[in-house]
């Protein structure tokens, strides 16, 4: 090592060669000449190269490679260079360099070297509280040896010529295992293949075992798919260094579940064009699913939603098809999904029409057709002046779309006992959706018989009243009815000689009804046009309640700032208006009021007036609202003085609203009354008395105290 070398490559080529070097996985070029060969004509090129061995290894090949330019052709010649007496680093003992243990290099050669350089991946290798070098730096020591000190080791040695580079020692730490961690997932689905990795960090490669109940494996992957619900179950991966013997396990406790099961879609069997129907999703998960919704039309699709729920409106535009409804739950865990559909017809109605005249005349018999194209079907009704009819059923085929089915309803009436003009109303209900689409025309009778009051004065109870059968022709006979019943005459109702007019004497409230006179004229009798005769009448017995329906009185007090509520109460037809008048000035207008009374004055009249508004007929109730007040002013009046054995009238008085009772006191004695009679039977110089005067309607009390003096005639003075 050391030494420069010459070498020299020849080849014999035409018209000439390219010649390169190859050494140590690298590509020199040398100087090129050219040597004449005489013997036919060729000739010899001659590449120089020249190395110095300072940086290789013991035994590596050289490589000429000719290469000749015209045709590319290659030819190589190969010699392996021996280098004798190497500089060289190795382990100072047998051991393996191992991780977290102590590990020596040492520089070796033939040569007593002045000096030593330590390189590590060619860069100076310096010391530290770990690195060591021995006194000469023939050693270096690893204390401890860290798998990051993997690399290429090399020492240079100088002695006295250019630094010498030794073969280079490439150390490989073996360590670990370090950190085994499994991946594939903790939650595993019934029936569901897994497969899961073991990672260790190791050198050289850990072998690997995998644990899982009684069942081992060998290798960094491991395959499992369970059949049934099983426990918790814990699986292991074990890790062991194959040189030093050191092993580490990792462990995943596996969970198996379920899932998704029993989706279920909750909603109506059906759609219904331009309606919105809701649909909901449900499926058993771990631990939760979600859920996507897809809408098709004959293998289109239409719609898409995200969510538990979806809602579906049906175009109006399309007409008898089905749609189908797919929901797809797929559990968050496992990701694994499930789905279930349904197949919904679209219950519809559409292009309703009505076929009959519009205008009918009494007596005559017509025939009016409904018809609507419904999917899937429809059952038809007719409404007409509040009642219900049916007629039958025919099928008529729909030629646009085969499903289509028209479904007409044939209803015939004869008019003779309907107003002047009333709708007629054809419904079409689906029978699968029992949604009601409904179709009504306004038909006019004409040439009518009607009933009608003679004078335009509305009928009052004890008053005349005349009603006329009116119409076009004159007929042979007429009958009355009322109420539907035959109406003779009788004392206070009489008819005229052609029975054209019925007149009432006076009226009485039992009169109201309706009223129809019955025309024959050739053929079939004619049931007119009905009058409804509702009789005015009252107001009757106005009275004045409390608001528990009692009677009040003519009188009624109140305590002052209270309030007071009454109703006014009467029998009208129709409805009296009610106005209260309070000191002769307008209260209110409502049946009932609630009012504070004023004082002074302490009464005051409240009165109801109840007015007939058709007849203008009134009726009036009326009170007197007092408001309470004292007692005040309490005096006791009589004699200045008393006589022993002289009977003396003493009278209290007070200021009271209502009235008060007065209860008195005279020598220890208590006596009632306003005026008492009283008479002293001893000798005393004087007598003390009092009055209470108490509110009859309040309670309360107020006293007077009176003290006369006493004499007895009879006495001389002697």
């Amino acid at each position: 090592m050391g030494k420069s070398y010459m070498f020299t490559c020849y080849a014999a080529c035409y018209p000439s060669c390219n010649i390169v070097w190859k050494y140590m996985g690298k590509t020199y070029e040398g100087n090129q000449v050219q040597i004449p060969i005489y013997h036919q004509g060729d000739k010899k090129i001659a590449c120089h190269l020249e190395i110095t061995f300072n940086d290789y290894t013991k035994i590596e090949p050289l490589t000429c490679e000719a290469t000749n330019t015209i045709s590319h052709s290659i030819s190589t010649s190969v010699r392996n260079l021996t280098v004798i007496d190497p500089i060289s680093v190795h382990p100072s003992s047998a051991g393996l360099p191992t991780g977290e243990r102590s590990f020596s290099l040492q520089c070796v050669g033939s040569q007593n070297p002045a000096s030593i350089t330590w390189l590590w991946n060619k860069l100076p290798m310096p010391a530290s509280e770990r690195v060591l070098f021995s006194s000469d730096n023939s050693t270096m020591t690893f204390n401890p040896l860290l798998h990051t000190d993997d690399g290429l080791y090399q020492c240079v040695v100088a002695d006295g010529g250019p630094p010498i580079q030794s073969v280079g020692y490439q150390m490989q730490v073996n360590y670990g295992p370090y950190g085994v961690g499994i991946s594939g997932g903790d939650i595993l689905t019934v029936g569901v293949l897994y497969h899961f990795n073991c990672s260790v960090d190791c050198y050289p490669a850990c072998l690997l075992t995998w644990t899982w109940g009684n069942v081992t494996s060998h290798g960094p992957h491991f395959s499992l798919q369970i059949e049934e619900l099983i426990p918790p179950q814990l699986l292991t991966c074990t890790a062991v260094n194959p040189l030093i013997g050191v092993e580490l396990a990792g462990e995943e406790t596996i969970q198996v579940i379920v899932g998704p099961t029993n989706i279920q879609i909750s909603g109506r069997g059906f759609l219904t064009a331009g309606v919105a129907s809701n649909f909901s999703c449900s499926a058993d998960c771990y631990s939760s699913c979600s859920y996507s919704w897809a809408l098709t039309e004959e293998g289109l699709m239409i719609n898409t939603a995200q969510g538990n729920t979806i809602s579906v409106t049906p175009s109006t535009s399309v007409n008898n098809v089905f749609e189908t409804l797919t929901c797809t739950a797929q559990d968050t865990v496992s990701h694994l999904s499930i789905s279930s559909s349904l197949s919904l017809p679209v219950a519809s109605i559409f292009d309703m029409s009505m076929v009959g005249n519009r205008t009918v005349k009494l007596g005559q018999q017509y025939t009016f057709s409904c018809y609507a194209a419904c999917y899937p079907s429809c059952y038809i009704i007719w409404k007409y002046m509040g009642e219900t009819f049916q007629g039958d059923n025919i099928e008529i085929p729909i030629l646009d779309s085969a499903e289509n089915k028209t479904f007409s309803k044939r209803l015939e009436i004869t008019f003779n006992d309907y107003f002047k003009s009333e709708p007629l109303t054809c419904e079409a209900v689906n029978t699968l959706s029992n949604a009601t689409v409904s179709l009504t025309v306004n038909l006019t009778v004409v040439d009518l018989f009607s009933v009608r009051p003679t004078t335009q004065a509305p009928p009052v109870a004890g008053e005349p009243f005349s009603l006329q059968c009116v119409g076009p022709q004159e007929p042979a006979t007429i009958t009355w009815l009322k109420n539907k019943h035959k109406m003779p005459a009788r004392e206070r109702v009489h008819l005229s000689p052609d029975n054209t007019t019925i007149t009432f004497s006076h009226l009485f409230r039992a009169d109201g009804g309706v009223y129809q006179c019955v025309v024959v004229e050739d053929g079939p009798p004619i049931l007119s046009i009905g009058y409804l005769m509702q009789i005015n009448y009252g107001p009757d017995a106005v009275s004045i309640l409390n608001p528990y329906g009692g009677p009040v009185g003519g009188l009624m007090y109140a305590q002052p700032g209270s309030t007071i509520e009454l109703q006014c109460v009467t029998t009208c037809y129709p409805v009296c208006s009610i106005s209260w008048f309070y000191g002769g000035l307008l209260l209110a207008t409502n049946s009932s009021i609630s009012f504070t009374p004023v004082a002074p004055p302490y009464t005051t009249p409240l009165t109801c007036v109840a007015l007939n508004p058709a007849t203008q007929q009134n009726l009036t109730a009326e009170i007197t609202v007092g408001v309470s007040d004292g007692p005040k002013n309490v005096v006791i009046e009589g004699p200045a003085s008393l006589e022993i054995g002289v009977t003396a009238t003493l009278t209290c008085s007070a200021d009271c609203s209502p009235s008060c009772s007065f209860q008195w006191t005279v020598y220890g004695k208590t006596m009632t009354g306003s005026v008492i009679d009283i008479t002293v039977n001893r000798y005393i110089s004087e007598e003390s008395m009092s009055c209470q005067a108490q509110n009859t309607f309040t309670g309360n009390t107020a006293t007077t105290n009176e003290t006369l003096s006493v004499s007895d005639p009879q006495w001389c003075g002697c």
